[in-house]
């Protein structure tokens, strides 16, 4: 398992405080991400305040447009592009995750636990953590972005991903 922190400002550093990749928030559905090399990681896009659109076809076929075009240029650079699931995001649970990952066979996941997580799911989040811990192929998730100490069942589910811890808020 590989370890990494990173900031406010989404670089990823290694155990030496050496860049290693991108936590991007850009919303790939107003503006396309941009590629690099290294750990490349984006959203999945949102539209603000009407969350139930971005689940719909016209968003998902956005973002999958953005998705393949943001990982030719990652690997051109050399780099390897994740995505990281939200909820109210067009990718906003595990089960539209498997949707993502069967649809694009060689994609991987940076899980942020907490991201999941809507309020209403806070009081039961341990449940609904314990669920994501058994969601997917450990070979899947190439990050566990974590926040806090509750997301510890995910990191554990998935032992061969590195593991970024937040530092300075979220």
């Amino acid at each position: 398992m590989r370890n990494f922190s990173a900031g406010n400002d989404g670089r990823i550093l290694d155990s030496r405080g050496i860049e290693v990749g991108v936590l991007d928030s850009t919303n790939v559905l107003e503006r396309d991400p941009v590629p690099g090399p290294g750990l490349r990681v984006i959203d999945s896009g949102w539209i603000e305040g009407e969350a139930h659109r971005a689940w719909g076809p016209e968003a998902w076929a956005r973002f999958l447009r953005a998705w393949d075009a943001f990982v030719q240029g990652v690997r051109e650079a050399g780099g390897e592009a994740l995505v990281r699931p939200a909820a109210g995001h067009v990718i906003g649970d595990a089960p539209r995750a498997g949707v993502f990952l069967r649809e694009r066979p060689g994609a991987r996941l940076a899980l942020e636990p907490s991201a999941l997580l809507t309020p209403s799911m806070r009081a039961r989040g341990a449940d609904h953590l314990g669920r994501l811990a058994s969601s997917f192929e450990p070979r899947r998730v190439a990050l566990v972005v974590m926040g806090g100490e509750e997301e510890e069942v995910v990191r554990l589910a998935y032992p061969e991903a590195g593991v970024v811890v937040r530092s300075g808020g979220a």
